[in-house]
Parts: structure tokens; sequence; C-alpha cells
């Protein structure tokens, strides 16, 4: 039997992740109303650097932190 990864962004493609392809993902694991989405660098108080992701920039960004 082959497996499945049941979470499409446990293992991102790192070369072609994109603002739009982690939405994408968002929506195959079930969750397809409206929603924003927020990002915190780990390494920092919550309140001083949360802030929307609303293109690639955040979304690399968030990416670089999972890669280190």
């Amino acid at each position: 039997m082959e497996n499945i990864d049941v979470n499409p962004i446990s293992r991102p493609n790192f070369n072609k992740w994109s603002f739009f392809e982690m939405k994408d993902g968002i929506s195959e694991m079930g969750h397809n109303d409206k929603y924003d989405m927020w990002f915190a660098d780990p390494n920092v108080h919550l309140e001083d650097s949360l802030r929307p992701v609303v293109d690639d920039r955040q979304t690399m960004e968030m990416v670089n932190y999972y890669k280190a």
C-alpha cells in the first residue's frame, strides 16, 4: 500500500512554495471559509512581530524559519 501524506503542507517543496500554494494547501485540509493568515517571528514576542501574510514575501519568510 502506498503511503499518502494527509497534510499537504507538512513537507512543502520550498523551491515553488508561494502564498497561493499555501492557501491551496489549507483548502485541501478542509478550511474553505474566509480567513486571514498571520505570521509571527518565533524568536520575538508575539505582540511585537505578528503581521498578516498577504503575499509571497511573508510566505517565504515563514519558509525560512521552518528551514532553520
